[in-house]
């Protein structure tokens, strides 16, 4: 299993079909003991833990996450907020047979222009362009 502290606006990739991204912890709402995620998994079916039902083919959807909780995301691909690091969200992802990078790691240079990586739409998806700023999605 990766575990990582995710601060807010960081994001990962488990192989080439799920993504997730930070929004932080417990700010929102005053819950202190959850994660706030964005999820962007077009070809999964996500279930929800504590039978709150699932996410199918989920394009930016945002969920929270309790101490402990699980996502299951098939094929192996789990990710489970273990818990608060000061105001970071520490997140461990078990990527089956696939690979998992942070958005530090992804090298975004090497695509053609005009080809959206699946990193680049998992941003769209929640609203964000590359350099940060607030994008106009359909």
């Amino acid at each position: 299993m990766f575990i990582y502290s995710y601060s807010s606006g960081q994001s990962v990739v488990v192989g080439e079909e799920v993504g997730l991204f930070c929004f932080g912890v417990g700010s929102f709402l005053g819950r202190a003991n959850q994660a706030h995620i964005a999820i962007y998994a077009p070809k999964r079916e996500i279930i929800l833990p504590n039978n709150r039902g699932k996410l199918v083919n989920p394009q930016g959807a945002t969920t929270s996450l309790n101490i402990d909780e699980e996502l299951e995301c098939g094929n192996g691909i789990k990710i489970q907020y273990i818990g608060p690091k000061g105001i970071k969200a520490r997140l461990g992802i078990e990527g089956g047979d696939y690979f998992i990078a942070r958005d530090e790691f992804i090298n975004r240079g090497t695509v053609e222009p005009g080809v959206v990586t699946f990193h680049q739409a998992l941003l769209a998806s929640i609203g964000i362009t590359q350099a940060g700023t607030t994008a106009n999605v359909a």
